[in-house]
């Protein structure tokens, strides 16, 4: 059977936000899935200060989970003063060294100026996900898949295609889906996806099905929010191939309060100090949404 990820949630000290001026676009980055040992293409992030004081941008780093995995290959950010609607970006990579789902954070400072002696200093977060894959004749269609515009109790269905593109019958022998939850941040249960093996045009029927070579079949995942924030939940299936290779399709997204019209949960806000304070706040927790190891 496939192993559980880890979710460890390391509390630090008070948790706190504050909205801050800096506009992150976008909030959480998924990689399309990548083999081991590859990299991505690059994605990137754009720090944008919608605020009428300057903006300086401090360090910018990735931290926390499976922060190995992903690299800054290239940022114009770092040390750079935003004046109003000026913007910088931040390109990150995702680098696999074993399969399975990773999750990690690109962590920035900044400090506004507001005249006098007066510096507000803030800790900002994006998301990094990527799913790590490994050799197999498995292909699994779409491979990542954003929930957009939804609010809670909204309802989404996607239509899952499982290809067998190689030669030789394969049997999927295993299946997980898997969910994160980090207190109020990223707050996914399981109960707001329900898998039909018997959706799409050409039902499973199952969800370990043999496939001889070409040949395909669907099944229908649908999601419903219970509650508003970001959302992301991974679909993962094993072979019977050589090594038990995994691979799968990952579900996000950002989900709205039922009837409004504001941006989700990280709209617009950062982590860290609140007010006018010439200090850092230490941010309460670390993600760590580890790989599974066969």
């Amino acid at each position: 059977m496939l192993k559980k990820f880890l979710l460890p949630i390391l509390s630090l000290g008070i948790f706190s936000f504050s909205y801050g001026e800096l506009i992150l676009s976008p909030k959480i980055v998924v990689f399309d899935p990548t083999p081991v040992g590859d990299e991505s293409d690059k994605e990137e992030v754009v720090v944008k200060n919608e605020d009428d004081n300057k903006v300086l941008i401090g360090d910018v780093s990735i931290v926390g989970g499976d922060s190995d995995e992903f690299r800054i290959t290239d940022e114009d950010c770092e040390g750079e003063i935003l004046s109003q609607n000026e913007e910088c970006t931040i390109e990150v990579r995702f680098e696999p060294e074993s399969k399975g789902v990773k999750l990690s954070i690109l962590k920035f400072e900044s400090a506004t100026y507001s005249g006098g002696l007066d510096l507000n200093f803030n800790e900002n977060f994006v998301f990094l996900a990527g799913f790590a894959t490994e050799g197999t004749d498995l292909d699994v269609k779409p491979d990542s898949y954003e929930f957009e515009n939804m609010e809670v109790d909204d309802e989404e269905t996607v239509v899952v295609v499982l290809s067998n593109k190689g030669t030789d019958r394969l049997k999927i022998v295993d299946y997980d889906f898997k969910v994160l939850k980090v207190g109020s941040i990223v707050s996914t249960d399981e109960d707001e996806f329900e898998i039909d093996e018997d959706g799409g045009i050409k039902p499973c029927g199952t969800m370990e099905p043999t496939l001889d070579p070409g040949e395909y079949c669907t099944i229908e995942v649908t999601f419903r929010p219970e509650d508003d924030g970001y959302k992301l939940a991974a679909l993962l299936f094993e072979t019977d191939e050589d090594d038990s290779p995994v691979t799968g399709v990952v579900f996000y997204g950002d989900v709205d309060e039922k009837d409004d019209g504001d941006d989700g949960f990280f709209g617009g806000c950062s982590f860290g100090a609140v007010g006018y304070l010439p200090i850092y706040l230490i941010v309460p927790f670390l993600i760590m949404f580890r790989r599974f190891r066969r």
